[in-house]
């Protein structure tokens, strides 16, 4: 699963196929540091974001979860 640092959080996208070669879905989760360095604390749980679309490829499913992802944390 793919990975982006933003500040102090950290991003983790992916794109799941969906059953039938039907397209792809995006999915994101956000973690950030807790007190004990061998784990993150879940700011917001796993995720699929853009419920609405199907995805035609994998790489636009991921461009779109990392968007949201990005989009998220940019909210007050």
């Amino acid at each position: 699963m793919p990975t982006e640092q933003a500040g102090k959080y950290e991003i983790e996208y992916e794109a799941v196929a969906l059953p039938d070669n039907a397209g792809w879905a995006a999915y994101v989760a956000i973690l950030t540091a807790s007190d004990n360095p061998a784990h993150m604390k879940s700011v917001v749980a796993r995720k699929r974001v853009a419920v609405e679309e199907i995805f035609a490829d994998e790489a636009s499913a991921l461009a779109a979860a990392l968007h949201i992802g990005q989009s998220l944390l940019q909210e007050p």
